[in-house]
């Protein structure tokens, strides 16, 4: 998939007004370290639903909110973080 198209994606399921070219430098200067921990706090919210992902996702929308102000980044870059560390983690 195109940034470009990650970049979309995202900001239609957060929400975000932050634009395309934004939202991928936002993307690439997120740390390795960094990108962890979004990933292991966010998979630890979907986990408590047992549910997919995508009837999950609108309960814990919110908390990508609170975890990109942690983070001071949008909520469509914790969004495409996070699908980017569940595929690394779970393939």
């Amino acid at each position: 998939m195109k940034q470009e198209q990650a970049a979309r994606i995202a900001r239609t399921m957060t929400g975000s007004i932050l634009d395309t070219s934004d939202i991928v430098k936002q993307v690439n200067d997120v740390t390795k370290n960094t990108r962890q921990i979004i990933g292991i706090k966010v998979h630890q919210v979907v986990k408590e639903y047992k549910l997919p992902f995508h009837k999950t996702f609108p309960l814990v929308r919110n908390n990508f909110n609170k975890i990109a102000i942690e983070h001071n980044i949008d909520p469509a870059v914790v969004f495409w973080v996070y699908m980017d560390w569940r595929y690394e983690n779970y393939k």
